[in-house]
């Protein structure tokens, strides 16, 4: 599960510095003088496209990041089950559609 983990937090790294440059550039916009209105427009409606392509890929890699996650958990943590211990008890796991654990 740690490459799962790591993989939420890097999305949520990446997204803190996406914000923050494009606050920075945005603040950056508006300290130009405007002289020139409609190249002002131009660029914050590129700014909005960027914004919008970014939010798109972001959400395609969370969705990608939390079918990784039910894999990882429908096929590693069988094999981590094999080895746990539990003393006078036994697990049952099922990893099928909806997983459960049963304690005996």
């Amino acid at each position: 599960m740690a490459v799962t983990a790591v993989s939420f937090r890097w999305l949520d790294s990446l997204e803190k510095e996406f914000d923050k440059a494009f606050v920075d550039l945005d603040i950056l916009l508006g300290d130009l003088d405007s002289d020139d209105p409609e190249m002002l427009f131009s660029a914050r409606q590129k700014m909005s496209t960027l914004s919008s392509c970014f939010a798109q890929l972001t959400h395609k890699a969370q969705t990608i990041f939390q079918n990784s996650a039910k894999l990882e958990f429908i096929f590693i943590l069988p094999q981590i089950h094999e080895r746990l211990v539990f003393s006078g008890g036994f697990i049952q796991f099922t990893p099928y559609k909806t997983c459960s654990f049963k304690f005996y």
